[in-house]
């Protein structure tokens, strides 16, 4: 217990896990090396018998899914270190996804089709995304809400089965980043209900020819060109 805010702050190494956890085991059986009951009995609670003793372990286990909590909060109580690992990983990403996704455009790992490795710093870190891989943490939902859907982050989409590459090539693909500032469904979802666009000559089957492109096999609400954008109803 006298432990819980150190390790929630700053997190608790392996060695002082199974320091503390040595240390508990020879002040309960004094020091004997042979102990005929289990942890799990010792674990228990009271009413069943047994000590209820803390385990450390599951304890310091059960914080790293508060961080992971933390994290995964978009919300105005998001916590400023997990905008800094948003950076951080964004920075670290595997493979050839580096070269793919637009290093401008990767606001998170659970929203987006790009992958951070899986070995980071701090340990906490990658302990966090350990969590996050066993526990199944994904951006599935019943039924989100329109709003959701058109706030996702069209840029490698995490429901996208087209080819990544198709996110980062191309002058239109630069115009629509660059010029109409394009960067979530609900964004590209307004340009393609456009008939003109300001600047650009023969814009409309260009741009949304492209932002079609981009909606293939999306969750989100199927973007549609012009005329036919305008005439579904939500």
């Amino acid at each position: 217990g006298m432990t819980q805010y150190l390790a929630k702050v700053q997190g608790m190494p392996p060695s002082v896990e199974t320091k503390l956890e040595r240390r508990i085991q020879n002040f309960l059986w004094d020091d004997k090396k042979t102990v005929l009951i289990n942890k799990e009995t010792v674990y228990a609670p009271i009413e069943m018998g047994a000590q209820n003793l803390l385990d450390i372990i599951a304890r310091n286990k059960a914080i790293t899914t508060t961080w992971l909590k933390s994290f995964l909060d978009f919300g105005p109580s998001r916590p400023l270190w997990a905008f800094a690992t948003d950076e951080y990983m964004a920075l670290n990403l595997i493979g050839t996804d580096n070269k793919v996704v637009d290093a401008t455009l990767r606001p998170s790992v659970f929203l987006q089709a790009w992958e951070s490795k899986q070995i980071l710093k701090p340990k906490e870190l990658s302990e966090m995304m350990k969590v996050a891989r066993r526990r199944g943490v994904s951006m599935d939902s019943l039924a989100l809400s329109r709003e959701v859907m058109r706030e996702a982050t069209i840029w490698c989409h995490i429901k996208s089965t087209a080819n990544r590459g198709l996110f980062n090539r191309g002058t239109q693909i630069t115009c629509l980043k660059a010029n109409h500032k394009v960067k979530t469904v609900g964004d590209a979802e307004i340009l393609a209900r456009r008939r003109t666009s300001p600047g650009h000559r023969n814009s409309t089957t260009v741009h949304a020819t492209h932002v079609r492109k981009l909606q293939q096999n999306l969750w989100a609400v199927p973007i549609r060109t012009d005329a036919t954008a305008r005439q579904r109803s939500y």
